[in-house]
């Protein structure tokens, strides 16, 4: 789901305060590194970056910066390369005590986060903010190394910030945790992956759990206030006037019309879209000419206002 960025957020993720930069020139080989420490969740990034020995050409690049608030992740078209960063207590090598015991292997604690409540704040999805271009991803949530759910992200180039939401309900079980899916209100890692490929160029600000609160279309605010403005010059002009036996009853007609419209208004607004659909609906109807149910209104401006409500609703994408 994409929409214009916004910006209120119930929980961190990363927002990218720090520097780091990596660049991957040949083929079959693995990166790994710690991206980031501070104020991100868990306090941690750790980066692999992978590149593979067939489908890759030998001087093309992968290469990913954080710089000035902002991750990036760019590769050659000829670089088949896969990069996933994970938000846990991870290691890039393994470590042993004195007596040579393992104290923990190469990789992450996909529990070390303690068991965070990704729901907090009635947060209901995970919310990545985009700057431009464009890729696939896949977000996992985990429990444990045994409990993880996964959910896939396609973004199409974008040139303006957008944010794209990935409902938590939206998430499925993960093939890397056969013992089943993770508790959202019991999280102990996070990871983004992007798969093998090349020709990549993707610029993300934030990533940060959210309510998902869709908001308005883009022009539909104007369309809803034209459509409005419209309705009252009609009324004005005499072009477009009420049905009805009587003058009170017309104006009846017209004083309804009017209060629809302000209703759609404020639904449209608030951006309580599928109601604001459901509005516009009912007017349409009451000013499409057909004869049932009867219009509301008549005049040489009726058919244009009917077509004013189909093209707002068109924008606002009702069914």
């Amino acid at each position: 789901m994409i929409f214009a960025a916004t910006e209120s957020y119930a929980m961190l993720i990363d927002d990218f305060t720090y520097d780091f930069s990596l660049q991957a020139d040949q083929c079959g080989s693995g990166y790994d590194s710690i991206m980031g420490t501070g104020d991100m969740i868990g306090g941690m990034s750790y980066l692999v970056l992978a590149t593979a020995s067939d489908l890759c050409q030998d001087g093309s690049t992968a290469a990913v910066d954080v710089s000035g608030n902002l991750f990036s992740y760019v590769s050659d078209e000829g670089m088949n390369a896969s990069l996933r960063i994970t938000w846990a207590q991870c290691w890039t090598t393994a470590e042993y005590d004195q007596e040579g015991n393992m104290i923990h292997p190469q990789g992450c604690d996909y529990s070390s986060l303690g068991g965070i409540n990704l729901t907090e704040n009635s947060a209901d999805s995970i919310r990545i903010r985009v700057m431009s271009g464009g890729d696939s991803m896949a977000v996992t949530v985990y429990s444990d190394a045994d409990h993880c759910s996964t959910a896939m992200l396609n973004v199409p180039d974008v040139t303006s910030p957008a944010d794209f939401y990935l409902p938590f309900n939206s998430f499925t079980p993960a093939i890397d945790c056969p013992a089943g899916l993770a508790d959202f209100t019991n999280v102990g890692a996070i990871s983004l992956a992007f798969m093998m490929g090349g020709g990549r160029n993707i610029v993300i600000d934030r990533i940060e759990t959210a309510v998902f609160e869709p908001p308005t279309p883009p022009n539909a605010e104007e369309q809803i206030e034209d459509t409005q403005e419209f309705f009252d010059d009609a009324v004005s002009s005499g072009e477009l006037t009420g049905t009805g036996p009587t003058s009170t009853a017309a104006a009846g007609k017209l004083n309804a019309i009017e209060n629809m419209l302000e209703q759609a208004e404020y639904l449209i607004d608030n951006g309580f879209i599928e109601e604001a659909c459901n509005q516009l609906n009912a007017i349409y109807k009451k000013t499409d000419g057909k004869a049932k149910p009867k219009d509301f209104v008549t005049g040489a401006a009726a058919e244009d206002l009917a077509e004013k409500i189909l093209a707002l609703m068109d924008s606002l994408g009702c069914e």
